[in-house]
């Protein structure tokens, strides 16, 4: 229960800094990206955050690249694991109104430290939507389906299932 409070309160004090942020913008180029939540981890105990840049290259082209750290422990074995990635995402949004949903690609690579170390590139096809709440604020959510490559057993996933996530977009004036 706590960990919910947690988050709804880290979500306000999110968006209310996002509005002071974005107030006034009128051409953004330039936006922050901060992930919500990734459906990839919430489902065990953990903390999963990501942060970037999003820069548009046009009116429909999207360029971002994110950090992401997740964090999981099992209470019952008492295990932990944490990740850290890099991704690239291209996006190309269809529209550009107050709803722009985009298909787009992304190539990552993590490092993963714990009871188990490996590395991992991947390689994912995404599709999502982004609605601008304020001038400068935009909430989006995607799904990506994902191919894993894992060393050091050298395994292929292709990973279907939990690839969502939701955030914000806060754009800099």
């Amino acid at each position: 229960m706590a960990r919910k409070t947690w988050i709804v309160a880290g979500l306000v004090l999110l968006l209310a800094f996002a509005g002071v942020l974005g107030a006034g913008a009128q051409q953004q180029k330039f936006g922050l990206i901060f992930t919500l939540w990734d459906f990839d981890t919430s489902l065990s105990d953990g903390l999963s955050a990501g942060a970037g840049l999003k820069y548009w290259l046009g009116e429909k082209m999207a360029l971002r690249g994110l950090v992401a750290l997740d964090h999981t422990s099992n209470s019952a074995t008492d295990a932990s694991q944490t990740d850290i990635g890099l991704s690239a995402a291209l996006e190309y949004h269809f529209a550009t109104g107050r709803i722009s949903p985009y298909l787009g690609g992304l190539f990552g690579v993590a490092l993963r430290f714990g009871d188990i170390r490996s590395e991992a590139l991947m390689l994912a096809g995404l599709f999502g939507a982004e609605v601008r709440v304020m001038d400068g604020v935009g909430l989006y959510a995607e799904y990506n389906l994902q191919l894993i490559m894992d060393d050091p057993t050298f395994d292929f996933d292709l990973v279907a299932g939990n690839g969502a996530a939701i955030g914000v977009v806060v754009y800099l004036p």
